[in-house]
């Protein structure tokens, strides 16, 4: 009965983490001279505009094109709450365009449903990095009046020194970006063997527990097809019987 929720769960927190603004996408410079092989990776979020996750973490793995595919972790506020053990992973990609200045991206996740695609490509640009230590991520997408936007502060370790998170906020804050949308993400409480592992490759495929489940796409009104439901109880009950 778990699995379910768990699923219908990733489907909405993968919708998350962005924030609704009146306006058009800032025109922002990458960072200058951005290293990409310095960039790949593990880093941890730090804090992330509008999320309901913890534990949340992004690995950057380099293409021979320049561009990223990203596997971002996390865990979801609800699910906790209901003492579900459990981490959704999902796999994007930060696509490097031909003729683009280093750092700036086209930007695609599995999450991402016929709506908002209907609008047009969403931006990634790395607006600072030192590389070793912390990194700023912006994403944003343009509608007609508003745009959809999120900016992440990412570091190599768990946590990040109060001065430079103010530093990036007063940076950011300067640059027009509003940080009263950033959330802090607790890695305190990570589970680092959960009894629900759920995944979702970046042809919008879920498996649970590395076991792929046949749901095609992710419903873009956040509803699972009802004969989801027995495969789901299958695979938990397989679970069991190991």
């Amino acid at each position: 009965m778990y699995a379910p929720v768990i699923l219908l769960g990733a489907v909405v927190g993968v919708a998350n983490s962005h924030s609704f603004e009146w306006g058009s996408c800032k025109k922002v410079n990458p960072v200058a001279n951005f290293q990409a092989d310095q960039f790949t990776g593990m880093w941890y979020v730090i804090e992330i505009f509008s999320t309901t996750s913890d534990c949340m973490t992004m690995y950057f793995n380099l293409t021979d094109d320049g561009s990223f595919k990203v596997t971002e972790t996390r865990e979801f506020h609800p699910l906790e709450a209901i003492g579900l053990d459990h981490r959704f992973s999902n796999v994007g990609t930060l696509k490097k365009e031909d003729g683009a200045e280093p750092g700036r991206f086209k930007v695609s996740w599995p999450g991402d449903s016929d709506f908002f695609g209907s609008f047009g490509s969403r931006e990634g640009i790395i607006l600072d990095a030192d590389y070793t230590k912390f990194a700023v991520l912006m994403e944003c997408q343009n509608f007609s009046l508003f745009k959809r936007i999120s900016v992440v502060i990412l570091s190599r370790t768990k946590s990040l020194d109060s001065s430079t998170v103010t530093q990036i906020k007063k940076d950011l804050e300067e640059a027009g970006y509003d940080v009263d949308d950033f959330d802090k993400i607790d890695h305190s409480t990570c589970s680092s063997s959960p009894d629900f592992d759920v995944g979702l490759d970046e042809d919008g495929t879920f498996s649970l527990d590395g076991t792929p489940l046949n749901i095609p796409a992710i419903p873009n009104a956040g509803e699972l097809p009802i004969d989801v439901i027995p495969e789901l109880n299958e695979v938990l009950s397989s679970r069991k019987r190991r």
